[in-house]
């Protein structure tokens, strides 16, 4: 199974990119892709591969009219990517895309509804980066707190900060939850 950093990774490789590029303008068969692009047929599919065994594009077999069945692929698995790097912490979240059946409207309404949904997103955006800049110094001054205790219980309560969840922290490290809120009580007595 794949985390979100890894589905990160599929971003950092710019052939990857430009396929995915091209199979949002169209769906298409990897020689296709490979002539568009003026790259082998073997670089497209390692890359066609390693999309496809992250579930961001998938295979459709389409009927040809002079030969076998070929083999298109479509994009898929659409999300938003949130990362956060901050002095005291890194994050990253992956939330996927739900599909939402476009209103009859015209070119002109569409352009202006984008123009306000784009300003919208721009103020969300300067919002969260706002809360991230508060969450950055609780983190900051809870990890100061924590530097007094010995090493592993600063790790086990550093994991708590970043997680919030003693079942997830004691899963991690493989005690009893109630070991470790026994040492999230003790830290929350440090003042």
């Amino acid at each position: 199974m794949y985390d979100d950093w890894d589905f990160l990774s599929i971003f950092s490789n710019k052939t990857r990119r430009d396929i995915l590029k091209s199979l949002c303008d169209a769906s298409s068969y990897a020689l296709n892709i490979s002539r568009q692009m003026r790259i082998s047929s073997q670089a497209v599919n390692k890359q066609i591969d390693i999309l496809e065994s992250m579930g961001i594009i998938s295979p459709v077999n389409m009927q040809s009219r002079i030969g076998p069945a070929r083999k298109v692929y479509e994009p898929g698995g659409f999300s938003t990517i949130i990362i956060d790097y901050s002095r005291s912490f890194m994050g990253i979240k992956r939330m996927e895309l739900t599909e939402i059946a476009g209103d009859k409207k015209t070119v002109d309404e569409m352009l202006s509804e984008l123009k306000s949904v784009n300003n919208e997103i721009n103020e969300m955006d300067k919002k969260r980066a706002a809360l991230v800049s508060v969450k950055d110094s609780i983190i900051k001054s809870l990890k100061e707190k924590s530097s007094m205790m010995g090493e592993f219980h600063r790790n086990i309560i550093n994991t708590y900060i970043e997680t919030m969840d003693a079942k997830v922290t004691a899963s991690y490290y493989g005690l009893p939850e109630a070991m470790v809120r026994k040492l999230i009580n003790e830290f929350k007595n440090i003042g």
